[in-house]
């Protein structure tokens, strides 16, 4: 272990209990051929001594800092959104972090450098950055600088790089230093020094007159390849690390030692174990719920009563399950995307054959996936209706079960008498959840995707 680090675990063995109990939760491994300071994932945390060597101690403990906080939110093992490059969902849980608390220090990005709204989750981030840039678009140097290059320019020439506002929760990390400290006392403005952004890349900080480097920007990036080695390359749905991480915030929460963490963000860490529900192990408990068995002889089996001088049987496990996608056009483009992309996860959960129907005020013919698609043809972007769906299961009883992506934004169905297909609600957002939950909890289980 580094002395820097070392002598940072120290202090916060004695004063930073939240922070000492994640750091000592997780293996803590040298690993040279990462571009960031710190990286976390499958119970280890990683990092590159040749960036920190350069970095200041100050810097190095708050990056260290927003590696445990990240690891207290879950970010690496939890909630990983769907659809998004690692890049976007690395990006989506800096600005989670730059939203909540103070990393100006190290260039953590916020939402406003991205016109983005504030006090959004991880999962909206990530989509929204996945949205705004291709995957070589996202330059990790871009990510400690605001786009708006006339704000960037001013903010600059004013002293003031770095210091946007970061959300309600603003804590320092040492309690007993001065609220007036000048900030000279933690940099030297005058000194041409290299500093490492909030993904890792680093960059010249501007010379003392105010200007920019003259050395060009794409002689400071590091090549594409390198930058795979990122900060959420380690990320993934991880239900066991999910449940010690759990455990780990009830026992700070009970000797109440968040240290600096105290205060609001601390509540929101607490309010993230009691996360919202996935909708992936939702759908897959209703997949489940719905399976049926079908009894068929076999030779291969003894007959329990006779042994082999008769056919023996066993069961088959079958399910008939429809999908309906709502296209009216209060859907857009986005939400329709995600629907399909969930529709070809359930492959791989065994499905032989769904059949996906599409519907507006009117049904579409049903299609029959018996594989993953990737290209969909959708027609529809009119109204709303729910009826002429709930008819058509009324006609067709063989259905074990049916999905129903939707925005929820139509009159309530009458169901078919004596029905017996298990529904599942499926909303594109949590508001417009919590708006139809009370009537779609009494047809069937709902849940929401936050796109």
């Amino acid at each position: 272990m580094l002395p820097e680090v070392r002598k940072i675990i120290d202090r916060w063995y004695l004063s930073e209990g939240a922070l000492f109990q994640t750091f000592v939760s997780h293996n803590f491994e040298e690993n040279l051929s990462i571009s960031v300071p710190f990286r976390s994932g499958r119970g280890k945390v990683e990092y590159n001594s040749m960036i920190l060597s350069s970095m200041r101690p100050r810097e190095v403990e708050l990056h260290l800092k927003a590696e445990m906080v990240r690891i207290l939110l879950k970010h690496p093992y939890e909630r990983q959104p769907e659809g998004c490059n690692k890049k976007s969902i690395a990006v989506g849980s800096n600005l989670v972090l730059g939203d909540n608390y103070d990393f100006s220090e190290i260039n953590m990005p916020t939402p406003e450098a991205f016109d983005l709204k504030e006090k959004e989750s991880f999962e909206w981030y990530s989509h929204r950055v996945e949205e705004m840039f291709s995957p070589k678009e996202i330059d990790l140097d871009s990510m400690s600088e605001n786009p708006n290059d006339d704000k960037s320019s001013s903010d600059s020439a004013n002293g003031n790089e770095g210091n946007e506002d970061s959300g309600e929760t603003s804590d320092e990390l040492n309690p007993n230093a001065p609220d007036n400290a000048p900030d000279n006392d933690l940099e030297d403005p005058s000194e041409d020094v290299e500093t490492t952004s909030s993904l890792g890349k680093t960059k010249h900080r501007d010379d003392e007159q105010g200007q920019p480097s003259e050395k060009p920007r794409e002689d400071r990036d590091l090549d594409y390849e390198m930058k795979e080695m990122g900060l959420a390359d380690l990320w993934e749905e991880d239900p066991m690390m999910g449940c010690s991480i759990d455990s780990l915030i009830d026992e700070i929460e009970a000797s109440n030692e968040w240290g600096s963490l105290a205060g609001t963000f601390a509540r929101k860490i607490v309010a993230n174990t009691n996360a919202k529900v996935d909708y992936r192990k939702v759908l897959s408990g209703f997949r489940a719920s719905i399976l049926s068995s079908k009894r068929c002889l076999t030779r291969m089996r003894p007959n329990r009563r006779t042994g082999f001088d008769n056919m023996g049987s066993m069961r088959r496990f079958d399910t008939k399950l429809l999908v309906a996608v709502d296209v009216s056009a209060s859907i857009g483009e986005t939400s329709i995307r995600h629907f399909y992309s969930v529709i070809n996860r359930f492959f791989k959960y065994g499905m032989d054959q769904i059949d996906v129907i599409q519907f507006d005020t009117s049904l579409s013919e049903v299609q029959k996936m018996t594989k993953k698609q990737l290209e969909v043809k959708v027609l529809g972007f009119g109204g709303t209706s729910f009826q002429p769906l709930f008819n058509y299961l009324g006609e067709h009883p063989d259905y074990n079960g049916v999905i129903i992506f939707t925005d929820g934004d139509a009159p309530i169905p009458n169901l078919p008498p004596k029905m017996k297909t298990k529904v599942m609600w499926v909303c594109n957002s949590q508001r417009h959840l919590e708006v139809n939950k009370s009537w779609m909890q009494k047809i069937g289980r709902c849940c929401a995707i936050d796109l």
